[in-house]
């Protein structure tokens, strides 16, 4: 490919490549010109190294021109907004009523959990919080769960143009707050909606009783086949946990945390044929195993060691057993192994599907992030460390909160993944060694160094452990059988509570809730493109992005939105020296 002096220009020492982004897709990269140091003041050098960039640059600009042709090629746009509001809307709603229906009468007395004017007060409040958010047009709310949906129905890519999305959003926002308030007359009993009003309007004029209905001979309806046995419980959970560990898609911590699931399934139901594992087998399970097992059975001297049975028969208080939310966490494990025997032809369809509980909260709202008091107090805190504190505990929080980054990404860092790319120091997040395991594929990322990190004087801290020797960020962090988060989980659950309230505390507010923030505030700072679920770590193949071309946004793009992020932090205060 002949390059044109229009690609390479010299600027300072070094030559350096410059490509003008066209219009059309300047949504999409995120920025009006690529520029990148070729590193050389030779005329020859950079205009081999410069062949390369070009080719790839202009690669992705057809990949996102091909991306472009197939949404437009959808006659109505509006036409496909209004189809998935409308799916999200009734979908809800149904699956609403359905909760309902299986609800158990409350009695007179009811206990003060299930009184229905707590829903109503949260209905409420989430009304008005929803209506709020819709006047000061603030999509970070519903963001989350829009992306989440679209990638249920498969149509994310549909959405690949920022604008779309936007709008699917805002337009997504009003459903909702019409949704609640259909909720909210529910739960008042009132059913004279406007919503399900049509509902009873279908009923039609009353008419002559009519004749009972009869059922017809057994014989008449089909009798369909039974399937062969199969392969056995033990043998598919064998298999299921055998191909996830191979294929390196499960840490040693998941392998047993999934097996106390499994083992559980195959203690209740037995050693049986899979095909025994129907859908109603399993909600009998859930309802009326999962839902009276303690949360710690083995770590529970009353609990330990009795048999599944026995243990059923307990009068187990509900403040020992398991939360919703481990509910759900064990019913996606066996919806794993379901999911795993379907794949592989030994079942049909995925008996699990559907038993999770829908929870009121979306995904947004069930951990929060920090809120700007929480940063002040969380810097004051940071402050009143100790002289000769371990290096971790101060820059822990800040990477994490800066960077998004998960609390064994941080703990687990070398030296060497502190690199320098297209002039950006950034924080290369890898898998590679004995010793560094990643969430997933899409987990490996570079994340630009936010600004103030620098100011702070974290890469000081950097090359001082480099003129020392070191290999490792933490040289004093040891690994354990979960990496090297442990001791920064331990410390950081111990130290929050020294600058949370009890309230701040009740709402989840871990070690995990910076990554919250950190998404928060970009969301708030106006970054809803590509580069979000990048920075985040989410996979780029589909789940929460728009299109496959997202992985090829250098660093120089992504600093664009990682600097935008304002945490409110005194640097002056905040600084401190490392000997």
């Amino acid at each position: 490919m002949k390059i044109g002096l229009n690609y390479v220009v010299r600027t300072g020492r070094y030559y350096h490549f410059r490509y003008t982004v066209p219009q059309d897709v300047r949504p999409f990269i995120g920025r009006t010109e690529i520029k990148k140091s070729l590193k050389t003041d030779s005329w020859q050098q950079a205009v081999g190294r410069a062949e390369q960039i070009i080719s790839r640059t202009l690669e992705l600009v057809k990949n996102i021109r091909k991306h472009m042709l197939k949404t437009e090629k959808r006659p109505d746009r509006e036409e496909l907004i209004r189809e998935v509001v409308q799916h999200a809307f009734h979908d809800s709603l149904a699956s609403d009523e359905r909760n309902r229906l299986g609800r158990s009468p409350l009695p007179k007395q009811a206990p003060s959990t299930e009184d229905p004017s707590e829903e109503i007060a949260y209905l409420e409040g989430a009304l008005e919080r929803e209506r709020f958010a819709l006047a000061r047009n603030d999509l970070s709310t519903i963001y989350d769960y829009v992306v989440h949906y679209l990638t249920d129905l498969d149509y994310l890519d549909d959405f690949g143009h920022p604008a779309d999305l936007t709008k699917l959003c805002r337009e997504s926002l009003k459903a909702y707050i019409v949704q609640l308030q259909v909720e909210l007359e529910r739960a008042k009993g009132n059913y004279d909606n406007p919503y399900d009003q049509v509902t009873v309007d279908s009923f039609g004029t009353p008419g002559p009783i009519a004749a009972p209905l009869v059922r017809p001979p057994a014989a008449e309806l089909p009798t369909p086949e039974a399937p062969p046995a199969g392969i056995t419980l033990s043998q598919a959970i064998d298999g299921y946990v055998d191909e996830q560990m191979t294929a390196g898609a499960w840490l040693e911590k998941t392998r047993i945390e999934s097996m106390a699931v499994l083992e559980l399934l195959k203690d209740h139901f037995g050693d049986v044929p899979l095909t025994h594992l129907t859908h109603r087998r399993l909600l009998h399970f859930r309802d009326s195993v999962l839902r009276k097992m303690p949360i710690h059975r083995d770590r529970t001297p009353k609990y330990r060691g009795v048999k599944l049975a026995d243990l059923l028969t307990f009068d187990i208080p509900e403040s020992d057993r398991m939360s919703v939310d481990t509910q759900n966490k064990y019913l996606r494990r066996i919806g794993g192994l379901c999911g795993w025997a379907v794949r592989h032809e030994h079942l049909s369809t995925n008996p699990a599907s559907g038993l999770k509980y829908k929870k009121k909260t979306r995904p947004n709202e069930e951990r929060s992030g920090y809120s700007p008091e929480n940063l002040l107090d969380m810097q004051t805190a940071l402050v009143q460390l100790p002289a000769n504190c371990h290096a971790w505990k101060y820059w822990a929080p800040l990477l994490a909160v800066y960077s998004g980054m998960r609390q064994n990404e941080i703990a687990q860092l070398h030296l060497d993944d502190i690199v320098d790319k297209d002039e950006v120091p950034c924080f290369d997040v890898n898998g590679r060694g004995d010793d560094k395991r990643l969430k997933s594929k899409a987990a490996r990322r570079l994340v630009p160094m936010h600004p103030h990190l620098v100011a702070l004087g974290f890469l000081d801290y950097v090359e001082d452990l480099r003129r020392q020797g070191e290999e490792r960020l933490w040289p004093d962090l040891q690994k354990k059988r979960d990496g090297y988060g442990k001791p920064v989980s331990a410390w950081f659950a111990r130290w929050r509570k020294k600058w949370l309230t009890p309230a701040d505390l009740k709402q989840k507010k871990d070690f995990h809730s910076f990554r919250h923030t950190f998404d928060d505030g970009l969301k708030q700072a106006g970054v809803l493109d590509v580069r979000l679920p990048q920075l985040m770590g989410h996979s780029l193949e589909g789940d929460q992005t728009f299109g496959r071309y997202g992985d090829l946004l250098g660093p120089p793009q992504l600093f664009e939105a990682v600097k935008l992020l304002d945490l409110g932090f005194d640097l002056d205060k905040l600084r401190r020296e490392w000997k």
